[in-house]
């Protein structure tokens, strides 16, 4: 139950992700620096939950030196994973950034098994598979911004998919708190050393602050950190494919807000995207129960 309760709080925070992102590039921020200030307050937060908690103090202090640098791999893989999914909404629709997003799926479904030797059977590869093909479809009828965007959040996803999949292994002997704190102080670095190159901004708009504010709470700690908790409770996999359901409510949310309304291509390929990764879910479902099911006859 705390699993499934995690995972839903973090498609609740996730799911308002493009909204705060819009509202934020509307402020005139750029979209590397909302995110620096986005974690900056992540941080702040983190490392106040941590510090003046002995309990929490005493694990981050201990941790094994391979988790320690897992966990910054972790934080790297991350910080260009939201520079990549902030730079394509800024060139392409909602719908189509959150579905091709949402291959990241596929993505770890490959890594797992190289990696983890996490199994994903033949069926659910299928809607996997059918999945990546809307990715294509959406690509199609845009110019070079609206591919350059749609490049940016497949980017995006290959970077997402690393990331859980560092989490997966990190998190087998660490907190929540403890591993977050040090993925989203990595992250930070990066997206420090990542903005500087575009310039420090001449002013910042207490707007833009806000919003950077509310993707830290919001989309970050209810979020990400979220699903850093699930991941103590199932597979890397499983985790991945119950967070695309973001890619409804995300761009759902954005148009009911803003109206940003997406391409007849973005529709359609998404569409195919969301029927994939709901057959992968419908065939995830079944092979767990049976194994279940399974299990119980051989304990009698």
């Amino acid at each position: 139950m705390q699993g499934y309760l995690a995972i839903t709080v973090c498609i609740v925070g996730i799911s308002f992700s493009p909204l705060f992102y819009k509202m934020g590039f509307r402020t005139g921020l750029n979209a590397l620096w909302l995110n620096v200030f986005r974690l900056g307050i992540t941080v702040t937060i983190m490392a106040a939950i941590t510090l003046f908690n002995p309990k929490h103090r005493k694990a981050l202090f201990s941790v094994p030196k391979r988790s320690f640098w897992i966990s910054a791999l972790a934080g790297t893989l991350l910080a260009f994973h939201l520079n990549g999914w902030a730079l394509s909404l800024v060139y392409t629709d909602a719908f189509a950034a959150s579905t091709i997003l949402g291959t990241y799926v596929l993505l770890t479904v490959i890594f797992s098994a190289l990696l983890l030797k996490e199994k994903t059977s033949k069926g659910a590869l299928a809607g996997l598979i059918a999945a990546t093909a809307g990715v294509v479809i959406c690509n199609l009828g845009g110019g070079f911004g609206h591919l350059s965007g749609n490049m940016l959040a497949l980017f995006a996803a290959v970077t997402e998919a690393l990331y859980v999949l560092c989490g997966r292994k990190a998190r087998a002997d660490m907190g929540a708190i403890t591993y977050t704190t040090i993925l989203y102080a990595f992250t930070l670095l990066w997206m420090i050393i990542i903005a500087l190159f575009t310039g420090i901004p001449a002013s910042v708009p207490m707007e833009g602050l806000f919003w950077a504010g509310m993707l830290a709470v919001v989309s970050t700690l209810l979020g990400h950190s979220m699903a850093s908790v699930s991941l103590k409770y199932f597979k890397a996999t499983t985790v991945s494919a119950l967070m695309m359901s973001g890619i409804v409510t995300g761009p759902l949310i954005v148009f009911l807000f803003l109206g940003d309304v997406p391409t007849l291509f973005s529709a359609i390929g998404g569409t195919i995207i969301i029927l994939g990764l709901a057959w992968y879910l419908r065939v995830e479902q079944k092979e767990a129960k049976a194994a279940m099911q399974t299990r119980a006859a051989i304990m009698e």
